[in-house]
């Protein structure tokens, strides 16, 4: 998401944003092999932090993707 927000260069710095989320409450997915992910950047203990296997597109295994992210979702 980075890289769509200007993580590329010139643009906002994200980083900096996210690291203002509240403690515990922020969860960052990338890919093993993902160079330019930003998770790897966040202060320790900000976010936890989940690697899947690829790339930033997670070796296309969306359903992988949906199913982590709902594992982690808040119970209400």
């Amino acid at each position: 998401v980075s890289n769509w927000l200007g993580g590329g260069g010139g643009g906002l710095p994200i980083a900096p944003e996210i690291a203002r989320l509240p403690a515990g409450k922020t969860l960052c997915l990338d890919g093993e092999d993902d160079d330019d992910a930003l998770c790897p950047s966040l202060p320790a203990g900000n976010a936890q932090v989940i690697k899947l296997p690829g790339d930033h597109h997670f070796k296309g295994d969306y359903d992988r993707l949906a199913q982590t992210l709902l594992e982690h979702l808040p119970a209400r």
